[in-house]
């Protein structure tokens, strides 16, 4: 037979309490097997195998990629990890304290409650805890290894056991190196069942204890049991047989046992060395075939032949190894056993060839355990090119035996469809066959495959039999799985308490998905009380051995700040450890800290760079990252379309951020045209996974009718849905609904409720709208100070709405002493951040000279920027300037244009002016018509300009029938709004008695309203009263004054009228000045 050279990756150990300590010397590097993918052709390394080699291994420093997870059936992750290798390099593997497998206990820390943020803006936050339901392990299934040395978990009865040998250590190893003796001299095993005259009465329980301990891998048991043969205390002396015992015990990663080995493989050369000698000063031993000879293989694998040719030692060793098996064929198979133990020395050191040798010469004569070892390194390709078919033949001989452990193998086969069509069906055939023998981890086994329904209906009931059934032989997986079921409430109800019971034996055994659920549970306060601290003592001891899921938790208290201080360089170390195992978690929360400079500096290309590793994993959380990094154009341009493409493929996982962001780019038309009804069906999806921004967009679907019959009422519900759930958006939401009264009663009590409940999480919309209700005296009295005071917070938080609005309040004085020194200061804040309505003020304190000079062009330079944003405002301020030649040239064609694209804005005041450059025939054909058409679209919208026109049109016979009662009704509505000028053109028309009787006393009394208002031509018409004795008393002192406040704003003719009645003896006569109106 033909055997393929060893192809290793070397590897060495770096403690993780001194890190930064020297390298360790060169013979201390060790060696694993290196495999390549069947498809992909990359190398790699197995984390399982490191961990055989190092037990306590916790973590690799690796610079070279993580090859990802593959994911099974049922979407867990199907170990073992794979690790790219490095050529030429050793691979630096952290491990923790290596004397026990005691998990060191983490230092007691002050518990801290600490909110967490109810939303990071467009990002995964980190997740607080994974469910403790995706943990349940079914890696026995899916991992074919199968090493014959031993359960790492022992049973009660072995504890119990175990218990009863150290009440009676010193008297048990007497009594046992009696025991040895007459096995040695008489090769019985029945001598262990005969009761001796001496001793106490638990004397054979003790002997018992002792002899299980050391056939059930204990290595400090096995290790006395080759001194005694080694030093011949009260037994045979023998180092044939005392090297299988250091063996065994080194194969264990026993340091004092493989210091002996290689001791006693020296003194097989050299005649110098003890088992005490130093194994650094040793060289490797020499592999030697020719010891034994070895039959051939008989047909009948039942009746095995055996070599005659059988050292008078081995038999010795036999004895004791193989004391539990219920043969008396000792001295014929002591060779034999010898053979499969030189076999396992020699695979221990990697020497493959020599080790399929040794298993052979067993095998053929039909040894079992060597008949297992020769499948699984057909199994794997340890040495030879690996082999399905040839690992099943061998499974198979031993398996014929009735080897429970070979027939579990088979299981594997035909679970995997390694080598045979992947079969359900025969995999639990053969997992009944070692079961029904009590293999503990086929019965673990079937209980997966029942409680996954794999080749089987699912059966919760059926998978808990089989759990218990392990479970009691001590199996760590069916005590932690029955925990799950318990948690899970699977056919049982659901018990956290009676979880915790069955999760704590395999946990303080050192089963790291126990820990790490204990962990989860008291940090969900399940079955216990919350606590931080202790669930952060549980993800340690599971972290000390590398389970990257608790890793990613601690890392992820030390993020939020639960159980120990909030340390963002901590949490990031931690995630570390889980993203170098390639935690797809780990490494898209490490992409988030870069993304947000939390514990590292801010760097949107490492962000990316820690996004795509976990996105080539299938992480749909980094898939969406990305998708917002090109969305907002962080570290990359800004690509809408390969924004879409990474949010559709979180969304194609049922991510209901991906979903949500979906749906707004549709909303808002970002890379796609724009479209309402796949917003809304975007919006569903995560909306129906009780996404709450998602729930709240649907509501603002339905409450403008956006893709939607716009509906009042299905907008309150979508918006309680998001707002029970904390959401502040809806919460304010609903708020506008009571301030409105839209499907709800107004009612401004509520609103402030509402608003108050989204304000309190700093939604800065709310505290906007509060300060609105203060500033208007709605739903509480009228306050500026506390309008100022809210719109401060939301100010603060950089909301440029409240910034323009405190630029407002000290434009206008209200709240705070009238400067407009810090009203521009404000509206600059408010500008730079391209707030419209900010640039449109600034504008105006140009255009009017308020608190800067007078300038134009700058006014014209704000209202632009204001304008290119489409803010009606300013495009129709724009058009005045145009339209009187402020700061431009006149051009009242250039002055439509701008009316014109903010009124079609629905902007009255730019209607009702585009009404009057028809009226007046500016810039465009007179035409009454359409003059009156406008005025009544800015009218019915309010303008009182408009409505003071249109009561001119009516007045005049302009485009409509002359009509003195339809003007006067015009000009009522808006001169009830305080509208100065027509409450002066009121005046006229009583004075002048046209569509009212004729009456002075009227006429005065509204031109006196419009007069305190300021209206130059009302005042000056109250001196002509006053002078012509019209509706008053001839006064012309007082005919005089005002004469005096219409000339003071430069009323023509009004002077020149004060000066001749200051001069004049004689009252000069005024006729028919009153004769108009103003339009």
């Amino acid at each position: 037979m033909s055997f393929t050279p060893p192809n290793t990756q070397g590897i060495r150990s770096i403690n993780i309490n001194n890190p930064t300590s020297s390298p360790p010397h060169p013979s201390e590097v060790l060696y694993v097997d290196i495999y390549t993918d069947r498809i992909t052709k990359e190398k790699f390394i197995l984390w399982e195998d490191v961990r055989l080699v190092f037990h306590n291994a916790l973590y690799i420093r690796h610079k070279a990629r993580v090859i990802p997870f593959m994911k099974g059936d049922d979407f867990n992750t199907i170990k073992p990890l794979r690790i790219a290798i490095i050529p030429g390099e050793i691979l630096d593997i952290f491990v923790g304290n290596p004397q026990d497998n005691t998990p060191q206990q983490p230092p007691s820390v002050l518990r801290q409650i600490e909110q967490q943020a109810a939303w990071l803006p467009r990002h995964n936050p980190l997740s607080t805890m994974r469910p403790i339901s995706a943990t349940y392990p079914s890696t026995s299934v899916l991992n074919p290894r199968f090493r014959p040395h031993g359960n790492n978990f022992p049973s009660r009865q072995q504890l119990d056991d175990a218990a009863v040998w150290a009440r009676n250590k010193e008297l048990a190893r007497k009594y046992a190196k009696e025991a040895m003796t007459k096995i040695a001299d008489t090769m019985d095993l029945d001598v262990l069942h005969t009761k001796g005259d001496a001793g106490p009465a638990d004397f054979w329980k003790a002997l018992e204890c002792y002899l299980k301990a050391v056939h059930q891998s204990h290595a400090h048991a096995q290790v006395q049991v080759g001194d005694l043969f080694f030093e011949g205390q009260d037994v045979s002396k023998s180092s044939f047989i005392a090297m299988g015992w250091y063996h065994k015990a080194a194969f264990q990663g026993d340091t004092n046992a493989q210091r002996k080995v290689e001791a006693l493989r020296l003194s097989e050369h050299q005649n110098t060395a003890s088992p005490d000698t130093p194994m650094s000063s040793l060289p490797m031993a020499q592999h030697n075939s020719s010891k034994t000879s070895v039959a051939q293989p008989s047909s009948d694998h039942n009746e095995p032949q055996m070599s005659k040719e059988i050292p008078p030692l081995a038999n010795e060793a036999f004895a004791l190894a193989d004391i539990s098996l219920p043969t008396k064929h000792v001295v014929s198979q002591s060779a034999i056993v010898a053979q499969a133990a030189l076999g396992d020395n020699y695979m221990s050191k990697q020497d493959y060839q020599a080790a399929m040798e040794c298993y052979l010469n067993a095998a053929n004569q039909g040894f079992v355990e060597a008949q297992i070892n020769i499948g699984i390194m057909y199994d794997e390709g340890n040495g030879v090119s690996q082999d399905f078919a040839k690992a099943m033949e061998w499974y198979r001989m031993a398996a014929d035996q009735g080897d429970a452990r070979a027939q579990f193998n088979i299981s594997v086969m035909y679970h995997l469809g390694n080598g045979v069509p992947q079969d359900f069906a025969k995999a639990m055939e053969w997992l009944r066959m070692a079961a029904d023998q009590g293999h503990a981890e086929a019965q673990f086994n079937i209980g997966v495959m029942y409680h996954l329904g794999n080749g089987v209906p699912q059966d919760f009931a059926k998978a808990m039999e089989w759990y218990r059934m392990a479970a009691d032989q001590g199996n760590a997986g069916a005590h932690y799985n029955i925990g799950i079921m318990y948690c899970e409430g699977n056919d049982v109800p659901q018990d956290f308490a009676k979880a915790m019971e069955w999760l704590r034996m395999p946990a303080e055994q050192g089963l790291a998905n126990a820990q790490f659920s204990i962990g989860v549970m008291y940090h969900l306060g399940k079955g216990v009380p919350q606590d931080f601290a202790k669930a952060m003592e549980w993800f340690r001891m599971a972290a000390d051995q590398g389970d990257a899921n608790a890793q990613y938790n601690i890392g992820v208290m030390y993020y939020l700040g639960k159980g120990v201080p909030q340390d963002f360089a901590k949490a990031m170390e931690w995630l570390r450890m889980a993203a170098d195992q390639g935690d797809a978690n780990a490494q898209s929360n490490i992409g988030v800290m870069y993304d947000e400079g939390k514990g590292v500096p801010h760097d949107f290309a490492k962000a990316m760079e820690w996004y795509r590793m976990a996105a080539d994993q299938g992480h749909a959380g980094a898939q969406y990252n990305i998708g917002v990094m090109y969305d907002e154009g962080k570290g990359v341009p800004y690509d809408f379309a390969k924004a879409m493409e990474w949010y559709r493929m979180a969304a194609d996982q049922g991510y209901a951020g991906a979903q949500y962001n979906i749906g707004v780019m549709y909303d808002e038309g970002k890379g796609v045209p724009q479209d309402f009804a796949k917003a809304m069906e975007w919006y569903r999806m995560a909306a129906d996974q009780g996404y709450a921004r998602a729930q709240s967009n649907i509501g603002v679907m339905y409450d403008e009718g956006k893709g939607v019959p716009q509906d009042f009422a299905k907008a309150m519900e979508w918006y309680r849905m998001a707002a029970d759930q904390g959401d502040a958006d809806a919460q304010c939401s609903i708020g506008t609904m009571y301030y409105e009264g839209k499907g709800v009663p107004q009612d401004f009590a509520k609103a402030m409720e509402w608003y108050r409940m989204a304000a309190d999480q700093g939604h800065t919309r709310a505290q906007y709208n509060i300060s609105v209700m203060y500033n208007l005296g709605k739903g509480v009295p009228q306050d500026f100070a506390k309008a100022m005071e809210w719109l401060r917070m939301a100010a603060d938080q950089g909301d440029a709405n409240a910034q323009s609005n405190i630029g407002v309040m000290y434009d206008e004085g209200k709240g705070v002493p009238h400067d407009f020194a810090k009203a521009m200061e404000w509206y600059r804040m408010a500008a730079d951040q391209g707030h419209a309505g900010a640039q449109y003020n600034i504008g105006v304190m140009y255009d009017e000279g308020k608190g800067v000079p007078y300038d134009f062009a700058k006014a014209m330079e704000w209202y632009r920027m204001a304008a290119d944003q489409g803010y009606a405002g300013a495009q129709y301020n724009i058009g005045v300037m145009y339209d009187e030649g402020k700061g431009v040239p006149q051009d009242f064609a250039k002055a439509m244009e701008w009316y014109r694209m903010a009124a079609d804005q629905g902007y009255a005041r730019a209607q009702s002016n585009i009404g009057v450059m028809y009226d007046e025939g500016k810039g465009v054909p007179q035409d009454f018509a359409k003059a009156m058409e406008w005025y009544r679209m800015a009218a019915d919208q309010g303008d009182a300009d408009a409505q003071c026109s249109i009561g001119t049109m009516y007045y005049e016979g302009k485009g409509v029938p002359q009509d003195f009662a339809k003007a006067i009704e015009w000009y009522r509505m808006t001169a009830d709004q305080g509208y100065a000028r027509a409450q002066y053109n009121i005046g006229v028309m009583y004075y002048l008695g046209k569509g009212v009787p004729q009456d002075f006393a009227k006429a005065m009394e509204w031109y006196r309203m419009a007069a305190d208002q300021g209206h130059a031509e009302a005042q000056f018409a109250i001196g002509i009263m006053y002078y012509n004795s019209q509706g008053v008393t001839k006064n012309d002192s007082e005919a005089m004054k005002w004469f005096q406040k219409a000339a003071d704003q430069g009323y023509p003719n009004a002077q020149e009228w004060s000066k001749k009645l200051s001069t004049s003896a004689k009252s000069p006569k005024v006729k028919g000045f009153l004769s108009r109106v103003f339009n």
